[in-house]
């Protein structure tokens, strides 16, 4: 049973890493806008983080280039 409750709390563990990614509240006026977007954060890398997207990444420099490709979009 013990395994069962270490499986139990790596799969969380697993899954809380997901919770912890950044949240914008980007509004689009136009869906396809807002699909380029989150493609864009999705494949481009944070400079700070290593190999993290920046859709998933916490830092301020991240945040920062969301927002400037935000205004591009």
């Amino acid at each position: 049973m013990s395994i069962r409750i270490l499986f139990q709390v790596i799969w969380l563990c697993l899954i809380s890493g997901s919770s912890l990614a950044a949240i914008d509240n980007f509004e689009f006026p136009q869906k396809d806008q807002q699909e380029r977007y989150q493609t864009f954060i999705d494949e481009m890398r944070c400079p700070k983080c290593d190999n993290q997207s920046l859709s998933g990444s916490n830092s301020a420099i991240a945040a920062d280039l969301r927002k400037q490709l935000y205004e591009m979009v």
